[in-house]
């Protein structure tokens, strides 16, 4: 699973959004010489419905939105907004609820005589929205450096058994993801038990199985199926009252629902990155370059299983500080030139 391209969640994914489809996101960020930021979200799709979809990022009606169409006879939605700094665009950036991508910028403008530079670096956060169980207890951090080469640079395998380690690793990739998951619907529905505390159906009746509850109803779940999730967790507690638990925890199941839509409302889209700095760029850790232009594309995969970090520096030349010297270089060259002359006229012999 450390490629992200397993059958089970693809076809979640399809199942749940097949009729709103893909959307290819292409996101710029523009420092300007002032330290202030533009972001920049393309959003294409094949439906006007893009304008009024729920999207994984944070936009919201501060942002200048239009709506036009491709070449191609695509739809594509432009939102622009400018922040005086990197916080400010942070702060518009967050999202409290967890059903967004977590994306965080830090810059630093600093003066260096005949140049500024620029630093700049943009993470995309781990988007694990249940977070209820560390993906380290499946996997070894090895097994994660390994994935993050692979699908950060498509790096080749360096050996056979690179492959092999990720095939192993995959499948236990997806047991944490169905588990990690589950637990929060399971735990919804057990304080749901405790709050009703009806006598057929105990809590740690729940508890005891819970392991049932997982093979009953953990498939029925990812695929958004919570009303058959509910009849397995009913059937394997025989209980009907587990519905009525679950109506006494309306709000965490909500939420999980509202999580679950996120991973795949996430997962189904292409991304590009892009970040654009004053000056020359001087360093970066993107895989490409257009122009003076840093580029990222195809790393979502990876922010289900860890951050991503993008990096730019750029240098600037201060032309106004290379003026300045070279006006008081004329200027102390003329001194030492009108000097010269008053000596040279001072030495002159007079004439009695």
């Amino acid at each position: 699973m450390m490629r992200l391209s397993h059958p089970h969640i693809l076809l979640a994914a399809c199942l749940t959004f097949f009729l709103t489809g893909c959307l290819e996101f292409d996101i710029s960020t523009e420092v300007h010489d002032d330290a202030s930021v533009t972001r920049t979200v393309l959003v294409t799709g094949d439906s006007a419905e893009i304008f009024d979809s729920e999207l994984p990022v944070s936009i919201d009606d501060r942002w200048t939105r239009s709506l036009d169409t491709s070449a191609e006879g695509k739809f594509v939605m432009t939102a622009v907004r400018s922040f005086p700094d990197a916080d400010a665009m942070n702060a518009a950036l967050s999202d409290s609820a967890g059903v967004r991508l977590r994306i965080t910028a830090s810059l630093t403008k600093s003066f260096n005589w005949f140049f500024t530079r620029y630093s700049y670096s943009e993470t995309w956060h781990h988007y694990d929205p249940f977070g209820n169980i560390p993906l380290t207890e499946y996997l070894a951090p090895a097994e994660l450096e390994l994935a993050r080469e692979h699908i950060l640079t498509d790096a080749p395998y360096k050996n056979p058994g690179d492959s092999l380690a990720l095939e192993d690793a995959e499948r236990r990739f997806e047991e944490w993801r169905l588990r990690n998951m589950f637990e929060s619907y399971y735990t919804a529905v057990l304080d749901g038990a405790r709050t009703l505390n009806h006598p057929e159906l105990p809590p740690e009746n729940i508890e005891a199985k819970k392991e049932a509850l997982f093979e009953a109803g953990a498939h029925s779940l990812d695929q958004g199926r919570l009303e058959e999730s509910a009849k397995s967790f009913a059937a394997v507690l025989q209980s009907d009252h587990v519905y009525d638990a679950l109506a006494a925890n309306t709000e965490a199941v909500d939420r999980f629902d509202a999580r679950r839509r996120m991973v795949g409302n996430v997962w189904k889209h292409d991304y590009s990155a892009r970040i654009k700095l004053p000056g020359i760029l001087q360093k970066t850790n993107a895989p490409s370059i257009e122009g003076n232009t840093a580029v990222w594309s195809d790393f979502i995969n990876f922010c289900y299983i860890g951050d991503v970090s993008m990096t730019a520096d750029s240098r600037s030349v201060n032309w106004w500080m290379i003026i300045l010297l070279a006006i008081i270089i004329v200027m102390l060259l003329l001194s030492l030139v009108a000097t010269a002359l008053r000596r040279r006229k001072a030495n002159l012999p007079r004439w009695q």
